[in-house]
């Protein structure tokens, strides 16, 4: 017989896991979307300073996203 704290504990792993596993599939299909689509979109431009400047942007707005949603709905 398992413990029925064992099993909340397990789910609530779980839920953990997925939720922080679902965030990085996020994160790498904008990574993968910033690296293929935007330096075509761009290539007839002189805008390489800006071409530089937006995959940062999109990281640390990414990462700020990341940080409130993880202390939102972990609730550590």
């Amino acid at each position: 017989m398992v413990p029925p704290m064992f099993l909340h504990y397990m789910r609530n792993m779980f839920n953990m896991v997925s939720m922080i596993f679902m965030v990085f599939m996020v994160m790498f299909m904008v990574f993968v979307v910033m690296v293929f689509l935007v330096p075509r979109q761009q290539l007839g431009e002189n805008s390489r300073r800006q071409e530089r400047l937006d995959p940062a942007v999109i990281v640390v707005a990414t990462k700020h996203a990341m940080g409130w949603f993880y202390l939102d709905h972990c609730g550590c």
